[in-house]
This record gives structure tokens, C-alpha cells and sequence, in this order.
């Protein structure tokens, strides 16, 4: 008999086997800012407002609310491996026509009807492409230093560096699929997430998930 060394699938009790998966997407509900998962701070989402880029009827729009405050989605997560990470969504001029980033990958403002790339956090680089009918698919990327819990945000804006203002409910901005992964991961395209276990497979690798304490 020869112990074989490494991380092995097989395991007698189910709570201590990696799973077989291929989602790279680290949020859940990529495409639904109205779902609980994105929690709202002084802000409403209004689901499926308007055409997405990939022709269906799947874009939200963000609004604001009357309040004072930095207008905003947002999803908690954990991540446990520290490096370079990228937040990837595309955002459309309504009402408002900036949008601002916020949370671990920074407070950074895009300028959507300009084209415009704004005031970026310390550490951040980001790109913003037209991709046709005045949506933008805007990419952030920044160094998250150490694992722990955090969060990234979408919200409107009025205006470059401006991240807390006086809302009208009235007011938005129109998003749609946000996708949260590791800088190794960025060679696929973006994956739709819904649930945990609701995602796109055709065409992302499956590896093994290993939870980090007893797979």
C-alpha cells in the first residue's frame, strides 16, 4: 500500500469532498440588482427597465433616493485568496449619467456620456469600452491585499469625484452583469450567475473547489 499525495476527490463523509464546479464569478444574482443579495444603501433598483447588452430585456436601473448619502448596490462576499482581483459590469447613461464603484475595489467614477474614465482610487486601473446603444462595459481592477469579507458597489453619480449627494428617487442609472473574480481567472468572458449553483458552464473549465479547511 502507497499513500498517494495531494488533494483527492474521493473522501467517506460528503462535508469533507471538494465539489466539482466551473464557476469563476464570485457574486451570485449577476443580473439582478433587485434580488436580496445586492443590498440597497439609499437607493431602489427597478428590474428589468431596460434592453441589456446581449438583447434581452435584463437590465436594471439603479435609482436613487431622496436622501444625502452615496447612492448604491451592493453585494457582500469573501474571498480567500489575496492578489489581484477584477469587477467586471456594464452601465448605461438614464437619468444620471455617471456611474461610481465603491467598496474593496474602490470609490471610482466613470463618465457615460463622455467615454470618460474619472477619479480612480489608489491602486486602481480601469478601462471603460463602448460596446454599442450607449452601454459601456467598464472593467476595475486593484490588489485586494489579505482574504477576509468585504464588498463591491454600483451606484449613479452627478458628477467626477462626488461619492455622497442630495438623491431624487426620480433618478438612476441603468446596469447589468457584474462579475467579481481573480486576476488569473480574467481570460473567460463574463459569466451569468444566479444562485450559488445556477451559472453558466458552456466553456468555463471544471476544477475542483477545495474549501480551504478539510477537503
Amino acid at each position: 500500500v502507497r499513500e498517494l499525495a495531494g488533494n483527492h476527490a474521493i473522501q467517506p463523509g460528503a462535508t469533507n469532498r471538494p465539489i466539482l464546479r466551473s464557476r469563476y464569478n464570485l457574486l451570485t444574482y449577476s443580473e439582478q440588482f433587485d434580488n436580496a443579495a445586492w443590498q440597497k444603501n439609499a437607493a431602489s433598483v427597478t428590474a428589468n427597465a431596460a434592453l441589456a447588452p446581449d438583447g434581452t430585456t435584463t437590465a436594471d436601473k439603479v435609482l436613487e433616493d431622496a436622501t444625502t448619502a452615496a447612492h448604491s448596490v451592493f453585494q457582500a462576499y469573501t474571498y480567500t485568496v489575496a492578489g489581484v482581483h477584477q469587477f467586471l459590469f456594464w452601465a448605461k447613461a438614464a437619468e444620471r449619467t455617471w456611474v461610481r464603484t465603491r467598496g474593496a475595489i474602490g470609490i471610482n467614477y466613470f463618465d457615460l456620456a463622455n467615454n470618460t474614465v474619472g477619479t480612480l482610487a489608489s491602486g486602481v486601473t480601469a478601462t471603460m469600452t463602448a460596446v454599442g446603444d450607449g452601454w459601456f462595459r467598464i472593467v476595475v481592477t486593484r490588489n485586494l491585499d489579505a482574504p477576509g469579507s468585504t464588498n463591491v458597489q454600483i451606484g449613479p453619480g452627478i458628477a467626477d469625484n462626488t461619492d455622497s449627494y442630495a438623491g431624487d428617487a426620480s433618478k438612476g442609472v441603468l446596469v447589468w452583469g457584474a462579475d467579481l473574480r481573480r486576476a488569473n481567472d480574467t481570460y473567460l468572458p463574463y459569466q451569468r450567475i444566479a444562485a450559488a449553483t445556477d451559472y453558466d458552464t458552456v466553456g468555463f473549465p471544471v476544477y475542483l473547489a477545495f474549501d480551504g479547511s478539510d477537503d
